[in-house]
C-alpha cells in the first residue's frame, strides 16, 4: 500500500509538471509576439552613396513616439534618416518601403519615399514613390506640390504627395500615403549637420 501511494503521488507531481511547463511555453510564446508582428524596422540594408542620393530600405519599424492627441501611439512608429537628420513618424500597416535622400540643383533637400509595389508601367522610369518631405520648400516648383507643412524648430519641411496617374494600385498608394500624412507633424530633427 506504501507503495502505491507513493508511485501514485510521483504520476501527480509529473502531471503536474507538465501542466506547469506546458502554460509556461504557451504564455512565453504569446508574450514574445504579442499579436500580429509588424514587417517594419528602419535598418540601413542598402546603401548607395552619391553626392546627391543615399539610398536606404526599411522592412521594420524602429521604435513606438510619442504622438498627438489624435493618434493612438501604439499604431505609430518611426523610421531614422541620419542622411537628412530627421525621424519620421508613419502609421503602421503599410508593407515595406525605402528612401533616398537627394538634392536638387538648386540646393533643396529632399527625401523620396518608394514602394516597390507601387511601381507601375504606365510611366516612364516610375521607381514607387508615394511621397516626399522637403527641407525649406521654396514658392518655386517644389513649393507648389507640397501639401502639408509643420516647423521644427526653425526649418519649415513640406509634404509632397504623388499624384495617383503612375501608380499601378492606387488604393495602395492612398494607404501608403495616408500613413505619413497622418503622423507628417511628428516629424522630429535628429541632426542640425544637414
Amino acid at each position: 500500500m506504501h507503495i502505491f501511494f507513493t508511485r501514485k503521488r510521483l504520476i501527480g507531481i509529473a502531471v503536474a509538471s507538465l501542466v506547469v511547463v506546458a502554460i509556461g511555453i504557451v504564455v512565453f510564446t504569446l508574450r514574445g509576439h504579442g499579436g500580429e508582428p509588424d514587417p517594419f524596422t528602419a535598418s540601413p540594408e542598402t546603401s548607395t552613396q552619391s553626392p546627391s542620393t543615399e539610398k536606404n530600405e526599411t522592412n521594420n519599424d524602429t521604435k513606438a513616439t510619442p504622438t498627438s492627441p489624435t493618434l493612438d501611439p501604439s499604431t505609430v512608429s518611426t523610421i531614422a534618416i541620419p542622411q537628412f537628420g530627421l525621424e519620421v513618424s508613419y502609421v503602421k500597416g503599410i508593407p515595406g518601403f525605402s528612401y533616398a535622400v537627394q538634392r536638387a540643383q538648386n540646393g533643396t533637400q529632399y527625401v523620396e519615399f518608394t514602394s516597390d509595389q507601387l511601381i507601375g508601367s504606365k510611366c516612364t522610369d516610375d521607381t514607387g514613390i508615394f511621397a516626399t518631405i522637403i527641407k525649406n520648400p521654396g514658392a518655386g516648383s517644389d513649393g507648389a506640390t507640397v501639401s502639408s507643412t509643420t516647423k521644427v524648430g526653425d526649418v519649415t519641411y513640406g509634404l509632397s504627395l504623388a499624384s495617383q496617374v503612375c501608380a499601378p494600385d492606387t488604393a495602395l498608394l492612398t494607404q501608403y500615403q495616408a500613413s505619413f500624412k497622418d503622423a507628417f507633424n511628428l516629424l522630429k530633427v535628429t541632426s542640425t549637420d544637414t
